[in-house]
């Protein structure tokens, strides 16, 4: 008796080698219980001859009935009629499906619902991609929003500004430390000289001198006043009637 189980394990033992051998020798076969494939692996499908071919849809995954008869795609493809689409940025699949939008404003999702990396600008918040606050750029593969440089206004990294705060002058991606007396920008320029008639005195906005003043130290102050008026004490008069003032001094007769 003992005899005739240890035939019979011996017998099913060769049956499970020579299955296995068979296997071994078709390329990409997962199960074969004859001396054909009945399965192949992720990848490869049934050719007819016994045997597995890799599937002939890009991007399929799964062809288990023949190569080509895709029934499922890779992740990050969209699956529709048997054809695998690559996903777009902004969009996934899980391979099953058309590929879908991901949430706002996210550049590259594993689901429809959490974003794994947001867009430019936009800092990642538990896998909801929110806008990064004025003065703080995105890091670390839009995974959060860090701080500009100190003059900053705008900026796509610390030291390399978009827009500089107000009455800093912007010139290459840097901010000056501050508009001098008599100049102005507003961020995105280089600061440049107020208007004729205009002061500032460098953090604010360009302003109008006192009335028929051409040129001041501040908003007060007139260094120089508009043809035909006489300067005194810093302040602009009308010359009276037969004299004139080239605006820099007082106002002399006119010639006769």
């Amino acid at each position: 008796m003992k005899t005739s189980v240890i035939l019979a394990l011996v017998f099913f033992i060769g049956l499970w080698h020579l299955a296995s051998s068979v296997c071994n020798t078709i390329s990409s076969c997962a199960d074969c219980p004859g001396t054909t494939c009945a399965t192949c692996f992720n990848g490869y499908g049934l050719n007819g001859n016994g045997g597995c071919t890799s599937c002939s849809t890009y991007g399929c995954y799964t062809c288990p009935a023949s190569p080509g008869t895709c029934t499922q795609c890779y992740a990050m493809y969209g699956f529709s009629s048997g054809s695998c689409t690559s996903c777009p940025d902004g969009q996934y699949s899980g391979g099953a499906t058309p590929c879908s939008a991901c949430t706002n404003n996210c550049k590259s999702c594993n689901s429809t619902t959490t974003c794994g990396y947001c867009m430019d600008g936009y800092g990642n918040s538990a896998g909801t991609c929110v806008a990064c606050e004025i003065g703080k750029y995105f890091v670390n593969g839009g995974q959060e929003c860090g701080p500009c440089s100190l003059t900053c206004f705008t900026c796509t990294t610390y030291s390399s500004c978009a827009s500089c705060l107000p009455g800093h002058g912007f010139v290459n991606g840097v901010c000056d430390l501050g508009c001098p007396y008599g100049q102005y920008s507003d961020g995105t320029t280089a600061c440049a000289q107020c208007p004729a008639g205009q002061f500032s005195p460098g953090y604010a906005a360009c302003t109008q001198c006192t009335s028929n003043c051409a040129m001041c130290s501040d908003m007060t102050t007139c260094s120089k006043c508009q043809a035909g008026y006489g300067l005194m004490s810093e302040k602009c008069f009308a010359c009276p009637a037969g004299q004139y003032s080239n605006g820099s001094g007082a106002c002399f007769p006119c010639s006769p």
